[in-house]
Formats: C-alpha cells, structure tokens, sequence
C-alpha cells in the first residue's frame, strides 16, 4: 500500500512543479499530502521532491541533494510552496518568511452569512498546546503567545456560507483556520475547529505566493488559476 502511495505521488510530481532553477522549486501541493512526515514509510513532499531531484539530476552518486523547507501547509490544504535548492536560497527566503515579506494568499469557503464587503484585518494571540497538536487563541501577554494577523475579503456569498479571499501577514501553527473560527467563521470541512462540519474535505487553498528571487531580489508571482481548482473556488 505505501509503495503504491509511494508510485502514484511520484508519477505526478512534474505535474506539481511549476517553477525550478537551480536555486529554488515552486510547487503545487495537493490537498492531503504532509509536507514533512514524522511518520516512517508514510509519503511527503520533502522526500518525493528529493527523489526527484536525485534521479534529474546527473553525477550526485548516492548523495541527496539539498533541498532546504522555507514554509508549510498543513496536510488537509492544497496549494503552493517555494523550496530553496541551496542554503544560500534557504536563508534568503526564510528572512521573507520572518520578516513578513513573502506574501501569501488563500482561498476559503467558511460558515457565516450577511458578510461584510470590505476587508477586514484580524489580530490576535495564539498558543500551540501540544497534547492536542491544536491552537487557541488567547489573551495578549499570556505565556508562550504569539501574535497573529490576517485579513480576509468578500468574494461570494451565498446563504449560510462564503467564498473569502484570506492575505496571510504572520505563519503560525493552525493560524487562518483558528482566527477564522474564533471570528464566527470557521472554514468548511475543518474537522478540528469546525466539528459541525462533518467528512467534508478542508475547504482551504493557498493559491498565490509571491517573493523576491535570492539574491537578484526580483519579484517573482505564481498563481493557481481559479478554473483550475475545484468546486466553490472555481470562478
């Protein structure tokens, strides 16, 4: 069963990749698929990519190419992510991260009605409890938080649910989906912070990614083009 999970990933993965040099891959992530995996045997992204760019890339012998993790998705989310191919473009990409330079824009459908049509910004504070791998918010100035900003915008609205358009400002554990819930409007299919929301698959996309290029500082934009996602986020 894993070798075959192993095969129909694999067979895919050029499908996936939407930019590469030497310095850096872009890549689509499909909903379901861990970035990193703790679990042994159990497939990744990080080790496919490296799979891939061992077996395209000539005279490494047995040595596994670099391939440095910048940001993430949680596995349930589809969307896009930019690795570094070096430690140069690691570091680089990584002070976009911290610094908030990377922006990062999702789509999400979420319960709630009667929206408000112009953008809204959230702040917050969070803490990660580790015993239920899950995020809450809490008071400014409690020990070990973090805070947190977002902001999202109207893009449809239909009777008890919307199609939103979310700009992520800060990367935390679980950020849009616990700061969407604690604002009254939980994302569809989320079974953690969600429950009413039953089997539905996560109704979270991370489709547009833009950064500067290591080291030219170029302005590089990637987006997944609505017709090509499924479902309410379809034009």
């Amino acid at each position: 069963m894993l070798v075959s999970a192993f095969l129909l990933y694999n067979r895919h993965m050029k499908n996936w990749i939407i930019f590469e040099d030497k310095k850096i891959l872009v890549v689509h992530k499909p909903a379901g698929l861990a970035v990193q995996n703790r679990s042994y045997g159990q497939p990744d992204l990080e080790s496919l990519l490296k799979n891939y760019l061992k077996e395209n890339q000539a005279g490494t012998g047995d040595k596994i190419p670099y391939l440095g993790i910048v940001h993430r998705l949680d596995q349930p989310v589809e969307g896009l992510l930019v690795f570094a191919k070096t430690k140069e473009a690691a570091k680089d990409l990584s002070r976009q991260v911290s610094s908030g330079q990377m922006e990062k824009r999702y789509l999400a459908v979420v319960h709630g009605e009667n929206l408000e049509e112009d953008e809204v910004f959230l702040t917050d504070y969070l803490i990660k409890d580790e015993k239920t791998h899950m995020a809450k918010v809490v008071r400014q100035g409690e020990k070990n938080a973090r805070e947190v900003r977002l902001s999202y915008r109207l893009i449809r609205q239909w009777e008890e649910e919307a199609l939103v358009e979310i700009r992520l400002f800060t990367g935390r554990f679980h950020q849009i989906r616990v700061q969407m819930a604690h604002a009254g409007l939980p994302i569809s299919g989320d079974r953690k912070y969600n429950p009413r929301s039953g089997g539905d698959a996560l109704a979270l996309c991370a489709y547009a990614l833009v950064f500067r290029y290591p080291g030219s500082r170029k302005k590089m934009s990637f987006e997944i083009p609505r017709k090509e996602l499924t479902g309410y986020f379809r034009e």
